[in-house]
């Protein structure tokens, strides 16, 4: 037996890998945050999600008018792990494993085009999961001259715009009813605004907010889960907790009796689920809602029903915050 030290390669199949990105436990709301985290990264201040339903061949886009990327750097964000988890990053960076973009529109397409605007001159990157399993290869497409409905009118120096199509696993199996389809991925939109206007309300608040979220060119208004413009909301007094890589900010805070809130503002402060079900533990990363309620079986139920914790990683501490989200 030799010795010496032999290597082999062991480059993983692109048609199975790929495939394997799909399933990482991404639903349609928890998709587009990420999505829209990269818009919040890139500078963006307006955010159009926009939704095709109704057609034969349905589609969602997410139009921001961020700084853009040049060709270079839009191959780069179009490759699986573009970024090691280790680097350092810039504290408002929601990122960290480079797979965002990736496995959050594969999770719900079959066919990921990212269209950017940088500095005048434009390119189309797309990856058609299709494609990868005839040829095996980790090779996308490039477009100078593209088109879609999501960039008509898209006239600005910069723009970025992800367009998910061949809506697989969306469309609820109803490839051949095309009512059945929309009203599905309706269905599942709705349920996403809920949720993007919770996990982003700290950006979209204020008189100039830094964030304008639209659904098809309807304004989204913030749901904050605190009520903190109320004058009735009851706040303890912060506290740190203080990490190995920095301080953790934790505040409990109490909302005020129902008859103090008006109904809708009630109703959109409990969720879907009620106030009962939306107490607990809220934990934000740069402003962000990363973890909410919905996250915490494992806490009890049987507490004051009017009672939450919010926690904001300072810092470097992000990362000595392990998640399962």
């Amino acid at each position: 037996m030799s010795q010496f030290l032999r290597h082999a390669d062991a480059t993983p199949f692109a048609s199975s890998l790929i495939e394997g990105l799909r399933d990482f436990g991404y639903s349609l709301e928890t998709s587009l945050a990420d999505i829209v985290d990269n818009s919040i990264t890139a500078r963006a201040q307006r955010v159009d999600i926009l939704a095709n339903t109704t057609g034969e061949h349905p589609w969602i886009a997410v139009v921001d008018d961020g700084i853009g990327m040049s060709e270079h750097a839009l191959v780069d964000a179009m490759r699986p792990g573009s970024r090691n988890p280790k680097e350092e990053r810039l504290e408002d960076d929601l990122g960290r494993f480079g797979l965002g973009l990736k496995s959050a529109s594969f999770a719900q397409a079959r066919m990921l085009s990212v269209y950017s605007r940088f500095e005048n001159e434009s390119v189309c990157a797309t990856w058609d999961l299709d494609e990868v399993a005839k040829s095996n290869a980790w090779r996308i497409s490039l477009q100078d001259a593209f088109t879609h409905p999501a960039i008509e009118g898209m006239n600005g120096a910069s723009v970025t715009a992800v367009i998910w199509r061949k809506l697989d696993r969306l469309d609820g199996g109803y490839q051949n009813s095309a009512a059945d389809r929309a009203r599905t991925i309706n269905a599942a939109l709705s349920q996403a605004e809920q949720h993007l206007r919770l996990v982003f309300h700290r950006f979209m608040e204020g008189k100039r907010p830094r964030l304008k979220l639209f659904l098809n060119g309807r304004l989204l208004a913030p749901i904050d889960p605190f009520s903190e413009s109320n004058p009735a909301t009851q706040f303890d007094q912060p506290d740190d907790l203080p990490l190995s890589k920095g301080l953790v900010g934790i505040r409990c805070v109490t909302l005020p009796h129902h008859k103090k809130m008006s109904k809708i503002a009630w109703d959109e402060t409990g969720g879907p689920d009620g106030h009962l079900k939306s107490q607990g533990l809220y934990i934000y990363r740069a402003d962000r809602c990363c973890q909410t309620k919905a996250n915490q079986s494992h806490f009890s139920r049987d507490l004051n029903p009017l009672g939450y914790a919010k926690t904001t990683p300072l810092g470097k501490s992000s990362g000595a915050v392990q998640l399962e989200i």
